[in-house]
């Protein structure tokens, strides 16, 4: 398991592009932290994505996104 930590704007871009270049990649979104966004602390909600790759399933898929 990977996980990555990524702003929720870049997942929603992940998740709408990353099934068209690697269709067998299986990933979600582990956590979120939409509240930072309403208390003024963070322009942007972090959050945590999890893919279910080992480090060579994980290099593979970067190879294939360039």
């Amino acid at each position: 398991m990977i996980r990555l930590n990524l702003e929720l704007p870049q997942y929603r871009r992940l998740e709408k592009q990353l099934p068209d270049i690697c269709p067998d990649v299986k990933f979600y979104l582990e956590s979120s932290d939409e509240t930072l966004v309403k208390l003024g602390l963070s322009d942007v909600a972090p959050c945590v994505v999890a893919f279910e790759l080992d480090e060579d399933g994980f290099e593979k898929m970067l190879d294939d996104i360039v």
